[in-house]
Formats: structure tokens, C-alpha cells, sequence
């Protein structure tokens, strides 16, 4: 078959690497010289090149439509419309042009099973004339003008076969289904058969740490579905379930470890592994728990120390012994009794990892401490030295004196437990500091042959 100088120009330029402009050119030039095939094939090129100009739709519509290629040519013009491309004009023609399209073919309306569309209709035609003028062509179900909620599109006389993705509507798979479209035929209304969909084993192993075994509970929800979640409890390291096939986001939570979310893209049976991290790191963990116990076995001994002194004194000073010496056993009880108190407010704060707020509990215990001894110390130098066994007015003091002591214990107290505290998380983040350094202390890069050592 012998080629015309402007189509063998067309086809030179659409063989070869060239701009857009160039291909958009040749595509024009075998238009003008009704070699509708080789238009076609550079139009759709363009079209599919460059999907944000969708001018190029339209003169894929037209070189379709030329060629008798009415199905395609309707898509094409479709996607087209859609847009906000095209003069005002142009769009006209190609109203005018699916106006007559539709009156050649048959009017197709898809009955789904619901009305939440799925994204893409491919169509295939399948004969009687040759295949290969009329490829499979995809367009988003969108484009397609609704018609009693149902998608209409203008199908040629022949035998099609229309498919759907996602195929997976709700619980229902829709299936693959061929039609012979009769010539002559004006309307046809056709419903795409579906099955129930199956549900394949999905295994979820969930890792957490050993320190922890409690109950997890993992919510499962399927991307696209308006379907309340799936909410599944177990306390086994290993969750078996079945799920519909498609792409699920899940969240995995539980008490004392961090959530856990992502997806799981179930194509057929599938094992997923989760794996939960603690709240705290067992390292962290084990330091808190070894410093409050710490201060809470110095508070008990204090504790007890001043219980004692406080009992040892109030027995002395009922027998024949001075009172100086049994005043002194008690206010030292009474302190120590107030160190309990200040030691095990610093045990409560034993999960705090601020060294700011260490060194204010410590700032707070000083000037505790320094408030009772002032005190203590005002309230001693008023004492009248009278050579009676209980003066009275050392009577009326002492509710304050021993106040004091208390109060001066309990700071002295909280400061030693904060500067334990504060010790503590400071040394625990020196630690982890010099861990990190020696992970990998000669870092190799193969890819540049180099070796760095420290």
C-alpha cells in the first residue's frame, strides 16, 4: 500500500522520539489526510502522556469517531467534557458529537449492587470485527453521565465484556461480564452479576515486651468501607482471624504499651507481624523502680529511727533524768520522722526524668529545711533556763519546737531524695549516651570503599 507524502511525514514523526508539539503535529497531519488509524494511535499517545491537557481527549474522540470507533469515541469525548478544557466552541462540537454517537448505538445503563461506584470501568471489545481496532479502553465511572443513579455509556453493536476495579463493593464481588449488544437496539439495561465475596486466613503474630503481658485489643478497618471496624481481644501472642480481601488499616493498643497503626494489604491468606514497644524503656523502667525502692527503705529506717528516739525520749523524761537530754531525743525523733515524709515525697517522683525538675524539688527541700532550722533555732533561744524539771514556758513552746524539727527533717529529707533523683536520671542518660557511641564504632560505606575508624 503506498502512503501519501503527508501520512508517511505523520508516521516518520510519530515513530520517533520528538516534543510534544511535534507529535501533536504529525497526529493533525494524518487527520487532515484521513489517515484516521495513525491520527488515532498519536492523539491517544498525547492523551496518555500527558493526562493533565485533556484537549488531547478531544481529538482522540474525533479521529476515533471517523474511524467508526463510536464506543471509544464517546469515552474520549467524556473525559474531555469533564474537564474545563477546550474553547467554547470546541466543547459544542463535542456535545454535538456524543449527541450523534448516541443515536448509532445502544444506550447502556449499569446496574450496580449499591451506589457507591467503583473507580474504573474497563471495556473490551471482543468482535465480530477485529479486535485490534477497537483495544480494551479504561475510563473512570464518574465521567459517564448518571441516569437513575446508573452509569450510562453508548456501546456499538458486538459482544463486550465490561469489568469493574476495585471489583470488591462492600462484601460483594463484582464479576466480570460479557454482553451482545443487538443493532438497532435504542436502550439497554444490564446488572453486573456478584458473588459473596471470600474471606481468606489472615495471622497477626503481635510482639510485646517481656516485661508485659496483658490483653491487646486490635481494631481492623477495610480502606473504602463505610463498615464499622473489626475489634478483636486476645491475650495469645498469636491473633487468627479471616478478612475480606482488599487493603485494611489496623491499630493495635494496650496498657503500658505504645499504639501501634499501618496497613495490611490482604491479597490472599497473609501473616503480619506487630510488634508493640513499651511505655517506658525496660532500662528506665528498672531505674525508677530501683530508686524509689531506694528511698523508700531510707524513709522506713528513718522512720523508725525517730519513732524510737521519740519513745526512748518521752520515757527519760518521766523519770529522774534531766529534761535537756530527753528534749533532745525527741526533737531529733521528730526529725527524722519529718525526713520520712520528705524521703518518700521523693520516692512518689521516682518516674520523673527532668534534672529540672529534680533540681526544684531539691531547691524546695533547702528552703524547707532552712525554714524549720530558723524556726527551731528562734524558738530555742527563748528558752528561760529555770532549774524547775519542765518549765512552763519551755511547755508552751514545744508544739512549736517540734513543728520546727519536723519541718527541718522533712526538707532535709526531700533534698537527699531529689539529689538521689537527680543523680540518678543523669547518670541513666550518660549511660545511654555512651551505649549509643559504641553501636558501631567503625561504620563501614561499601558503596565508597571507605572505612572510618574513631
Amino acid at each position: 500500500m503506498l502512503l501519501s507524502p503527508a501520512t508517511l511525514l505523520a508516521v516518520i514523526l510519530l515513530g520517533s522520539p520528538t516534543t510534544e508539539e511535534d507529535r501533536l503535529s504529525a497526529a493533525r497531519i494524518a487527520f487532515a489526510a484521513e489517515d484516521f488509524a495513525t491520527a488515532v494511535r498519536g492523539f491517544e499517545a498525547l492523551a496518555h502522556d500527558f493526562p493533565a491537557t485533556a484537549k488531547y481527549h478531544y481529538y482522540a474522540g474525533l479521529a476515533r469517531e471517523n474511524a467508526g470507533q463510536d464506543t471509544h469515541a464517546f469515552i474520549h469525548m467524556q473525559l474531555f467534557l469533564k474537564s474545563s478544557a477546550g474553547t467554547p466552541e470546541e466543547r459544542s462540537i463535542a456535545e454535538k458529537r456524543v449527541a450523534a454517537i448516541s443515536r448509532r448505538t445502544t444506550r447502556t445503563r449499569i446496574q450496580l449492587p449499591a451506589n457507591d461506584l467503583p473507580a474504573v470501568l474497563h471495556i473490551t471489545y471482543q468482535g465480530p470485527k477485529p479486535q485490534t481496532t477497537r483495544p480494551p479502553i479504561s475510563a473512570p465511572l464518574s465521567v459517564f453521565p448518571l441516569v437513575d443513579v446508573r452509569p450510562e455509556i453508548l456501546l456499538e453493536p458486538g459482544t463486550w465484556e465490561l469489568k469493574v476495579t476495585p471489583a470488591l463493593l462492600g462484601d460483594q464481588l463484582i464479576e466480570p461480564m460479557v454482553i451482545t449488544i443487538a443493532a438497532g437496539t435504542p436502550v439497554e439495561a444490564i446488572r453486573l452479576k456478584t458473588t459473596a465475596a471470600p474471606q481468606v486466613p489472615v495471622v497477626i503474630d503481635l510482639k510485646q515486651p517481656t516485661a508485659i503481658h496483658r490483653k491487646i485489643t486490635v481494631e481492623l478497618r477495610r480502606e473504602g468501607s463505610t463498615a464499622a471496624p473489626i475489634i478483636l481481644t486476645t491475650s495469645d501472642p498469636t491473633l487468627h482471624t479471616t478478612l475480606f480481601r482488599g487493603t485494611w488499616t489496623y491499630k493495635a493498643y494496650a496498657r503500658g504499651v505504645r499504639p501501634d497503626e499501618g496497613k495490611i494489604i490482604v491479597t490472599g491468606a497473609t501473616r503480619r507481624t506487630i510488634e508493640l514497644k513499651p511505655v517506658v524503656d525496660p532500662n528506665e523502667r528498672r531505674r525508677r523502680l530501683r530508686l524509689g525502692l531506694s528511698l523508700g527503705g531510707l524513709g522506713f529506717a528513718t522512720g523508725a529511727a525517730g519513732g524510737a528516739l521519740i519513745a526512748y525520749g518521752d520515757r527519760i523524761l518521766t523519770t529522774t533524768a534531766p529534761p535537756n537530754p530527753a528534749l533532745v531525743f525527741a526533737d531529733t525523733g521528730m526529725g527524722l520522722v519529718g525526713a520520712t515524709s520528705g524521703v518518700w515525697i521523693a520516692a512518689a517522683s521516682s518516674s520523673m526524668q527532668s534534672e529540672r525538675g529534680w533540681f526544684a524539688e531539691m531547691l524546695t527541700g533547702i528552703i524547707i529545711a532552712s525554714t524549720g532550722g530558723i524556726l527551731y533555732a528562734a524558738r530555742n533561744l527563748e528558752f528561760d533556763d529555770n532549774t524547775s524539771p519542765y518549765p512552763k514556758t519551755l511547755d508552751e513552746r514545744r508544739p512549736d519546737m517540734l513543728a520546727s524539727a519536723f519541718l527541718t527533717g522533712m526538707g532535709v529529707g526531700l533534698t537527699t531524695g531529689a539529689l538521689a533523683g537527680y543523680l540518678s536520671v543523669r547518670n541513666s542518660r550518660s549511660n545511654r549516651q555512651r551505649a549509643s557511641l559504641h553501636v558501631n564504632p567503625h561504620p563501614r560505606f561499601p558503596s565508597l570503599g571507605l572505612h572510618l575508624a574513631f
